[in-house]
């Protein structure tokens, strides 16, 4: 047994039994609507199978169901260094030219995806089709760029990477040492 306060007075209860009290019910029989309690009463037994028979022709019983296990996978994209590219020295600016017909596996030679993040002096151009995407990454150009003038685009058949030098100068070549 249990010791607890009911109505301003102590009184000896056991938890099991029908009159252990119940703080909402008497605080709803007490208040009324006015009560702190603002809780549905207590089901009774019919009451509580019609709503579980309610919920079963609902489908929502026993909580949520698995309809179905997808054992596919998701194909991944096999990634290749771009094989060869064209380079254009062109005052303040330098370009990388790739020709997509040189892109074997790329299905997309019309219209593929192209993205290019630009660094101070490094840039990575991926060139993506539905199975297969190129990767052009230069970690270190001949000298550094600004990449917030630096961009890309595509033209008849070709990505062309254009690199807005920092300080106008000759390069040789696209790759720093």
């Amino acid at each position: 047994s249990t010791w607890g306060k009911y109505s301003r007075k102590r009184v000896q209860f056991s938890m099991e039994s029908p009159e252990a009290p119940n703080k909402v019910a008497e605080s709803l029989e007490r208040h009324g609507k006015t009560s702190y309690y603002h809780a549905i009463p207590k089901l009774t037994e019919e009451e509580r199978k019609l709503v579980e028979q309610a919920a079963v022709a609902a489908g929502i019983d026993n909580g949520p169901k698995l309809l179905k296990v997808s054992t596919t996978e998701m194909p991944t994209k096999k990634s290749y260094e771009v094989p060869s590219y064209d380079f254009l020295n062109d005052g303040p600016i330098v370009k990388a030219i790739i020709k997509l017909e040189n892109l074997p596996f790329l299905d997309e030679k019309t219209n593929p995806g192209v993205t290019c993040e630009f660094g101070t002096n490094s840039f990575r151009l991926v060139i993506s089709g539905t199975s297969v995407e190129y990767v052009l990454k230069m970690d270190r150009t001949r000298e550094n760029i600004n990449p917030e003038k630096s961009r890309h685009y595509i033209a008849k058949g070709k990505v062309y990477v254009v690199l807005q030098k920092e300080k106008e100068g000759d390069w040789w070549t696209l790759k720093g040492v």
